[in-house]
């Protein structure tokens, strides 16, 4: 477990954590699902798939407070697994044809798909978990989102 001088620790998720995370979601599901690649309409059908994405993630961060409280969540994968346009083997190049940069790699790159975290403590939170994720993925140099 990693700590931040702000009291926010990070480790990784667990399934226990599900219940934590889908409260700190709450009555947002549909802007952070359309923020992260639902429609809208798909959002307040299916809402945030908090269960799948702690079974799918390459990488699934918890951060928690001094009392042990979940307080954020970030879900990270090797491809982005909610966009239609590309899937797993093709994002490299989707990505280099509408965008550039080639020097963009399956083999360096991440996908932030999902972040979520309690506004008081947000940008604590927010940079704990990037911090983390590029010490753990150490062969990562960029997260896409």
């Amino acid at each position: 477990m990693t700590t931040t001088p702000g009291g926010v620790f990070v480790r990784r998720a667990e399934f226990d954590d599900q219940l934590s995370i889908q409260a700190l979601v709450g009555e947002d599901a549909a802007i952070i699902s359309k923020r992260f690649g639902l429609a809208e309409k798909d959002a307040k059908q299916f809402g945030v798939e908090v269960t799948h994405m702690l079974e799918t993630a390459s990488l699934g961060i918890t951060a928690v407070d001094e009392k042990g409280t979940v307080v954020g969540y970030a879900a990270f994968y090797d491809y982005s697994p909610f966009s239609k346009e590309m899937d797993q083997a093709t994002w490299p190049s989707w990505l280099h044809a509408n965008f550039g940069h080639s020097e963009y790699a399956a083999a360096n790159t991440a996908w932030l798909a999902f972040f979520v975290a309690d506004p008081l403590c947000m940008n604590d939170v927010a940079e704990s978990i990037l911090r983390t994720a590029f010490t753990t993925l150490s062969e990562v140099d960029v997260i896409l989102f």
